[in-house]
């Protein structure tokens, strides 16, 4: 019996590493941070639609996190900490420990490692329990 090979389109992102995924998480990111930071400073406060940025901040830090160390666990050590270049460099910042930002911005950062950590080890579950080249050459017919 002949079996037909399924192609399947592979994502223009599968080719990029690791640490490229990360980066561009980061250049992404970089439109909705600055305006949540400048409606921060503005106003002091974030309302209505700053709000909104935040959470779209929020999740697309968070689920790149999530799905860049799934895709490789050994990214556990850099990928947040690439995507949160902006959180970490506002820790420098004079005026960040002054104003309520660093806890939103903190949270995010811890949140982005939970979720980095929840993927290391949901990642190296799937691939413990995917079968080997070598366990699949050992089995009998």
């Amino acid at each position: 019996m002949d079996q037909k090979k399924t192609q399947s389109k592979k994502s223009f992102l599968s080719g990029i590493p690791s640490w490229g995924l990360a980066l561009l998480t980061l250049v992404v990111a970089f439109t909705p941070f600055m305006y949540m930071a400048e409606e921060f400073t503005r106003h002091g406060e974030l309302n209505g639609i700053g709000v909104i940025i935040l959470i779209i901040y929020y999740l697309l830090l968070i689920f790149s996190c999530f799905f860049i160390v799934k895709q490789n666990p050994g990214s556990i050590w850099y990928a947040p900490l690439i995507c949160n270049v902006f959180t970490i460099g506002m820790a420098f910042s004079g005026d960040f420990w002054a104003t309520g930002l660093w806890k939103l911005l903190g949270g995010e950062f811890v949140l982005s490692i939970i979720a980095s950590i929840i993927a290391l080890i949901y990642g190296k579950r799937k691939s413990d329990s995917a079968p080997s080249k070598n366990a699949n050459d050992l089995r009998t017919n």
